[in-house]
């Protein structure tokens, strides 16, 4: 198992230097504190260039010194608002093991109050600290491999904490062993599985990533993530299939397994809801989870499907839309077609269920057999019709026309029967992939708190 370089995050006052310091003595590694090596090469104290420079420029420099650190094997204390910077995040998380130091506001107050450190903001120091700790939680949330809450522990209880998750990954071993929860491997992709499942128990230390449902091997999302992965130098990290059929059991476990994030998809977005610490307002008002995030002994609940959708209509002018389904998908493109200022009629094959979603939105609905398809400036289809091998089609292509905008969420094969048809007929397409693609970019970033493009994702894909 490689020696990771150890890289300390977090609000200022919460020990970073203190800890990172004891720590590089007693595992007999080279400190950074990139503070210190910012006064080093500017030859003023951090006040001082607050001061003189203002705070645009003390980040230049930050940056500049962040980016010059070997990731080699050392211990890195960093400033709070190292974070806020992309590429600090991309530089920080090479090669490196992540550890957040987090304390409450009260206690940071008490820490830093006789500072002579200038205030960010003209708020009283307890309201700017937790202020600025709501803009930069979620950053540190996403980027750290591991949370350490010192508001009491004491500094050596601290490092002997960060020691042992860094020498063990926290016992993981033993769960992992049988794969999480005893469940069997997908057949689909069978020996990816193994090996990756091999792989993790072989490294305590890798955090694991996943999609889970039932099925889900047909998923290329471990192919997009494990590149990204070695691109961005995350030797500890993996991506992989969960197939189940009951999701419980893999929650229950998770933390304790040691995974970071997981992709949910069909038939568990909303039956993982309440199973959830903190489902956040989209995931909430759509109805539907696609992302957890486990963090610090609790699990955060996402939505970036809606962004998969929203984000492909920039630029079409809105209208009259009909989605096509009433499940988890369907949700979030309602909420999506919603923000985007389109008049949103839902059809089902089961007119009841798409009235309980429509009372929701505040939308129309009706069945599916008695819906005036071709009356609408967008078609999208939020059911699995059309998924291979299904050949079939959710609507009677003879309903399209040119013009119209046809929107197809399923993205196996990206050129579905009704995408085809649709083709031929003129209509605009827009293919599930293009969804998968937004999706997964503020998937990624949610959980690993590292930015990739869409055409990042293309590029793997192609």
């Amino acid at each position: 198992m490689s020696s990771n370089r150890i890289v300390l995050i977090g609000y200022r006052g919460t020990g970073k230097t203190t800890i990172g310091k004891k720590l590089a003595d007693l595992l007999d590694l080279q400190f950074f504190d990139t503070d210190a090596e910012i006064e080093t090469k500017t030859g003023c104290s951090i006040p001082e260039i607050f001061s003189q420079w203002g705070e645009d420029e003390f980040r230049d420099i930050e940056r500049d010194v962040i980016s010059s650190i070997p990731p080699s094997a050392s211990i890195v204390s960093t400033g709070g608002g190292a974070v806020l910077n992309p590429d600090n995040r991309l530089d920080l998380r090479r090669k490196s093991t992540i550890f957040w130091l987090d304390a409450d506001v009260d206690t940071i107050y008490q820490r830093i109050v006789t500072s002579n450190r200038p205030p960010l903001t003209t708020l009283p120091l307890s309201s700017e600290i937790s202020d600025i700790l709501s803009l930069r939680t979620p950053l540190y949330r996403s980027l750290a491999d591991y949370r350490i809450d010192n508001t009491t522990m004491s500094v050596d209880s601290c490092i002997e904490e960060i020691a042992y998750l860094y020498a063990t990954g926290g016992d993981v071993i033993s769960i992992r062993e049988n794969w999480i929860f005893d469940n069997p491997l997908p057949v689909s992709c069978y020996p990816d599985a193994m090996r990756n499942c091999i792989a993790s128990i072989d490294n305590p230390r890798m955090r694991l990533f996943g999609i889970v449902g039932y099925p889900c091997g047909h998923s290329r999302s471990p192919l997009v993530w494990n590149r990204f992965f070695k691109k961005f130098g995350m030797d500890n990290a993996l991506y992989t299939w969960f197939e189940v059929k009951t999701v419980e059991p893999l929650l229950k476990n998770a933390i304790q397994a040691g995974i970071k994030g997981l992709s949910v998809t069909i038939p568990h977005k909303e039956s993982v809801i309440p199973l959830i610490d903190e489902v956040k307002h989209d995931a909430r008002t759509i109805g539907a989870v696609n992302t957890i995030l486990f963090q610090g002994g609790r699990s955060f609940g996402f939505n970036t499907d809606w962004l998969g959708i929203y984000r492909p209509l920039e630029g079409y002018p809105g209208g009259s839309a009909c989605v096509i389904g009433a499940g988890g998908a369907a949700s979030a493109a309602i909420y999506a077609l919603l923000m985007r200022g389109y008049g949103v009629t839902i059809l089902n094959r089961t007119p009841q269920k798409a009235k309980n979603l429509a009372t929701r939105f505040g939308c129309r609905y009706g069945s599916l057999d008695q819906g005036d398809i071709g009356s609408y400036d967008l078609v999208l289809n939020a059911t699995p019709v059309g998924m291979h091998p299904d050949t079939s089609m959710p609507v009677d292509p003879s309903f399209l026309h040119k013009g119209m905008i046809v929107f197809d969420l399923v993205y196996t094969p990206p050129k579905t029967p009704l995408i085809r048809a649709a083709d031929k007929i003129g209509c605009i397409t827009i293919e599930g992939t293009e969804m998968f693609i937004h999706q997964l970019t503020e998937q990624f970033s949610l959980l690993t708190g590292l930015k990739v493009s869409p055409d990042m994702v293309r590029e793997v894909l192609a």
